[in-house]
């Protein structure tokens, strides 16, 4: 855990607090649920999606160059 918040700033806390909430999320989806539903397809499916996107978040590197506002609107079609 030192390691991951060493490189830096606050924005590396809060990659890796967010990333290991959705982490945390992702792996209670598969422990607290009844035993019945534990391996369905779609709780496993969106377990495993968000244990991925909460390492990807958690170990993600910061931003090195702003970008400007003309990118930041050509890129909210994509939200």
């Amino acid at each position: 855990m030192r390691a991951l918040l060493r490189a830096g700033s606050e924005e590396r806390a809060v990659d890796v607090a967010l990333g290991l909430s959705i982490l945390g999320w992702g792996i209670a989806g598969l422990v607290v649920v009844p035993a019945d539903e534990r391996l369905s397809p779609v709780r496993v499916t969106v377990s495993v999606l968000q244990i991925v996107i909460g390492v990807l978040m958690a170990t993600r590197k910061p931003l090195k160059v702003r970008p400007s506002f003309g990118e930041i609107l050509a890129a909210l079609p994509s939200v």
